[in-house]
C-alpha cells in the first residue's frame, strides 16, 4: 500500500480508488472522499508503547493475554454468545466469532458483598506487575477513571437513598487533539437523579453499590460515544469518545497513515474482537433502522407478502408481523437471490463458463492445510 488518500492520507493500494486516476485518485472507504474529518489520535503513553513493540517477556505476555488484560480493566463487560467451535484443537491463529446479538453491560462501582474484584479473582494467570503498572496508566491519562472515582465518591455521601444514582452526559465537542492529560470534566458531567428519571440511550446510570443484594446491569447502547472506549480501554487510553456513524468513525480509524503509531492496529487479538464488536453493533443499528422504517422501505408491496395475503388461503393470523429485509441488507435473502440473479444474467450474456466459484468452494479453499491432497481433489471436484 503506497498510494495516499489525498484527504486523510490513509494508505491504499491503487486499485482501491472509487474515483479519478491513478495519478489523481479519490477513496471512499477511509474518509468517504474527505467528508469525514477527525482528529489525529495523541501518542500513546509510553508504557502501552513498550509493551506493543519490546521483545521483552514483561511485553510477550502481555500481547498473548491483550483480551484478557483489557476485559480486567474495562469499565463494561461485553455480552454475547461465543462460537468455540472454530478453533478446534488449537490449530490456526484464534478466531473471534459471535451468535446473537452483542451488548455491553455496566454494573455497580463495588463488587457485591464478600465477592472479590474481577481482576482478582478470575484473572490469575495475568502478571501483578504489569497489571499494577496498567492501572497506574489509566489513572493518570483515562478521564473515566477520575469520573467514576468522583461519582463514588457523591454517591457514598447518600448512604440512605437506595435509589439514588447518577447519570453520565458526555459533552460533545472536545478537542482531543492537544497532547496535555485529559480531565474528567472535558468528556462528561455527573447529573444526580433516581430511577423516577427517565433515561435515554445516550445516557449511563451509575450505582454505587448493588441494592437488596441484587446485581443490577445497565445497557450501554451501540450508539453511545462512549460505548468503544468503556471497553477497549488499552485501544483509547485517553478516552477518546466516538463521533459520525460509527461504520464511519471505525473506518478512519482503522487506516494505516504514515508517520502514526496507532494502538487500535497494533492490537492484535483486541483489534481482531473490537472490528468483530463494531460491525455486529453497526449491523444491529442497520436492523434497528430496517425494523423502524418498515413504511418508508414500502415493505408492504413486497412480492412475497403480497401474494400470501391477495391469494386468499392463506390464514392471516399465520402469516405474522414481517419485518422485511431490504436487497440492500448484505446476507439478507433478497441480498442473495439477487446477486445469485446477477450470476446467471452472466452465464447468458457470456454462455458456457469455465469456472463457477461457490460459498462451498471457498470454504474449501479455507480448509485446505487440514485435508490430504487426495481428499481436498474429492471435495474440490464434488
Amino acid at each position: 500500500m503506497d498510494t495516499l488518500c489525498p484527504s486523510c492520507r490513509a494508505l491504499h493500494w491503487t486499485q482501491e480508488r472509487s474515483a479519478g486516476s491513478a495519478t489523481s485518485p479519490q477513496f471512499g472507504m477511509c474518509c468517504d472522499k474527505g467528508k469525514v474529518h477527525l482528529p489525529e489520535l495523541p501518542p500513546p503513553p509510553e508504557l502501552l508503547c513498550r509493551l506493543f513493540n519490546d521483545n521483552t517477556q514483561m511485553a510477550k505476555d502481555f500481547r498473548e493475554n491483550i483480551a484478557q488484560y483489557n476485559s480486567a480493566l474495562a469499565f463494561t463487560s461485553v455480552a454475547v454468545k461465543t462460537d468455540q467451535h472454530v478453533n478446534p484443537h488449537g490449530h490456526g491463529q484464534p478466531v473471534f466469532r459471535i451468535h446473537g446479538e452483542l451488548k455491553h453491560w455496566s454494573g455497580t462501582l463495588l463488587p457485591e458483598e464478600n465477592t472479590a474484584p474481577i481482576p482478582h479473582a478470575t484473572n490469575g494467570n495475568l502478571d501483578a506487575y504489569t497489571m499494577r503498572k496498567l492501572q497506574d496508566m489509566l489513572s493518570a491519562v483515562n478521564p473515566y477513571v477520575d469520573l467514576y472515582l468522583n461519582a463514588a465518591e457523591i454517591l457514598k455521601e447518600h448512604p440512605s437513598s437506595e435509589n439514588y444514582h447518577l447519570q453520565l452526559h458526555l459533552l460533545p465537542g472536545q478537542d482531543r487533539r492537544r497532547y496535555n492529560e485529559s480531565r474528567a470534566d472535558e468528556v462528561a458531567v455527573l447529573v444526580p437523579g433516581d430511577e423516577n428519571v427517565p433515561v435515554n440511550k445516550r445516557e449511563i446510570v451509575l450505582c454505587f453499590c448493588a441494592p437488596n443484594g441484587e446485581y443490577p446491569l445497565q445497557r450501554i447502547w451501540d450508539t453511545h460515544a462512549a460505548y468503544a472506549p468503556l471497553h477497549y480501554v488499552l485501544l483509547f487510553p485517553y478516552g477518546e469518545p466516538g463521533k459520525l456513524t460509527l461504520t464511519r468513525f471505525v473506518a478512519y480509524r482503522i487506516h494505516t497513515r504514515p508517520n502514526i503509531n496507532s494502538l487500535i492496529l497494533c492490537g492484535g487479538r483486541l483489534f481482531h474482537r473490537y472490528i468483530v464488536d463494531m460491525w455486529a453493533a453497526a449491523d444491529q443499528q442497520r436492523l434497528a433502522y430496517i425494523f423502524h422504517n418498515q413504511k418508508k422501505l414500502r415493505a408492504e408491496l413486497y412480492r412475497g407478502l403480497a401474494d400470501a395475503v391477495n391469494s386468499g388461503d392463506t390464514d392471516l393470523h399465520e402469516v405474522g408481523q414481517k419485518v422485511i429485509l431490504p436487497s440492500l441488507y448484505v446476507g439478507g435473502p433478497r441480498y442473495m437471490h439477487q446477486h445469485f440473479q446477477d450470476a446467471m444474467a452472466i452465464v447468458r450474456h457470456y454462455k458456457k463458463v469455465d469456472l463457477f466459484i461457490t460459498r462451498l468452494l471457498a470454504n474449501c479453499l479455507q480448509t485446505k492445510h487440514h485435508m490430504t491432497d487426495q481428499n481436498w481433489f474429492h471435495e474440490f471436484s464434488s
